[in-house]
């Protein structure tokens, strides 16, 4: 099945999961170990740009270079980081971030979802859940 052999990739900013409960670690440990998911720990994401519809990650380091993916997906921390998400190229409109159906950024596949979508309303854990349910929604049309 075309869904289950897709190439999973996680960006990490420190160079392991500070943060992050122990279930969800060993979860996330398993899947390395299993070859379902790649790590890039130490990886700082520049910028964005897209190719042929396709969103490129560009890193500032050598050894992760640029990257092409199918889609992206952004788990930040609480409050919208406008400066960063500015920086990556994502266009606002006043303090929100532009957003077309099912959370898509304008640039081709990359969402935003959680407290990144909520706007000046704020999110909660069940806007987080309904809103990642929406983006993988239009992900899988």
């Amino acid at each position: 099945d075309e869904k289950e052999n897709n190439e999973v990739y996680l960006s990490y900013r420190k160079n392991e999961f500070n943060r992050m409960n122990y279930i969800n670690k060993e979860s996330i440990k398993a899947l390395a170990e299993n070859k379902k998911v790649s790590l890039m720990l130490n990886s700082n994401i520049i910028s964005l740009t897209s190719i042929k519809s396709k969103p490129v990650v560009n890193f500032e380091e050598t050894e992760f270079g640029s990257r092409e993916f199918d889609y992206v997906i952004y788990a930040l921390g609480g409050s919208t980081p406008e400066n960063f998400l500015k920086m990556i190229g994502i266009e606002f409109n006043g303090p929100e971030p532009i957003l077309k159906e099912g959370y898509e950024t304008n640039i081709n596949g990359l969402f935003l979802i959680g407290d990144l979508s909520a706007g000046q309303k704020g999110g909660s854990i069940i806007w987080v859940f309904n809103s990642a349910n929406t983006a993988m929604k239009k992900i899988c049309e």
